[in-house]
C-alpha cells in the first residue's frame, strides 16, 4: 500500500497536487502532509504543538499542522518524507494500530483520487480490511465505530456486512460505505436503505 500511495503522490501534476481533496479545506498535498507529519515528528515536538499552540484540540491542530507541513515541503521532498515516515515512523505514527493505519491510508487515498477522477487500484482484501477496521475504530481523531452503532451495513460489491440483522439497513459499494463511515458525505450518494438518512445526520454533526 505504501508503494501505491507513493506512486500516486509522485504521479500528480503540479495542478493536481494543489487540487481540493474530499477533506474540507485540504488539498491533495495536505493529505500527504497529514500522513507524513505524525510519522516524522517526534512526540516531544508534536505534543507541545497540539496541547499548547492548538489548546488540546487534536483535530484542529492536526489539520493546521498538516497544511503547514505541506506548504513547507516541495512535492518531491514531501514524498520522500512520506515514504520514510511510512516505513520507519516515529511519534504519533508509531502509536497507531496497523489495522487503523491501513484504514486511514485507504480513506486518504480516496480523498485524493475521487476529486481527480482517478480510478482505485486496490483489491477486495484491502477494502475488506479497511471496513473491518472502520467499524471498531474509536480514536481521538476519527471514530467511525460510533457512526456505525445501531445500523446494518452491507456491501453490494464485496462479501462484507456488519451490524444487527434487524437494524436499519445501509447498503452500497464498499468504497462508498467506507467513505460515509469515515465522515465523507460524498459516499452517501450511492447508498440505499432505511438507515441512510440516520447515517447522513450522524456524519453532518
Amino acid at each position: 500500500m505504501i508503494d501505491r500511495l507513493a506512486r500516486l503522490g509522485r504521479s500528480l501534476s503540479a495542478t493536481q497536487w494543489q487540487s481540493p481533496s474530499l477533506c474540507d479545506q485540504w488539498r491533495a498535498c495536505d493529505i500527504y502532509g497529514h500522513m507524513t507529519y505524525g510519522g516524522v515528528t517526534p512526540l516531544s515536538k508534536v505534543l507541545p504543538v497540539l496541547l499548547f499552540k492548538h489548546r488540546g484540540n487534536l483535530n484542529r491542530g492536526s489539520a493546521a499542522e498538516s497544511v503547514r507541513y505541506a506548504n513547507a515541503h516541495a512535492q518531491p521532498l514531501l514524498m520522500d518524507e512520506f515514504e520514510r515516515s511510512a516505513r520507519h515512523p516515529v511519534g504519533i505514527g508509531k502509536l497507531v494500530k496497523p489495522a487503523e493505519l491501513h484504514m486511514d491510508h485507504i480513506v486518504h487515498e480516496l480523498d485524493v483520487r475521487r476529486p481527480l477522477g482517478l480510478a482505485s487500484e486496490w483489491n477486495a482484501d484491502d477494502l475488506h480490511a479497511a471496513l473491518d477496521a472502520a467499524v471498531v475504530t474509536k480514536s481521538p481523531l476519527i471514530a467511525p465505530a460510533k457512526t456505525a452503532i445501531g445500523l446494518r451495513f452491507v456491501a453490494t460489491d464485496l462479501d462484507w456486512s456488519y451490524g444487527p440483522p434487524d437494524a436499519p439497513r445501509v447498503e452500497g459499494p464498499a468504497e462508498d460505505l467506507l467513505l460515509a463511515l469515515c465522515g465523507r458525505p460524498v459516499g452517501l450518494a450511492t447508498l440505499n436503505g432505511s438507515g441512510v438518512s440516520e447515517l447522513a445526520v450522524r456524519i453532518s454533526r
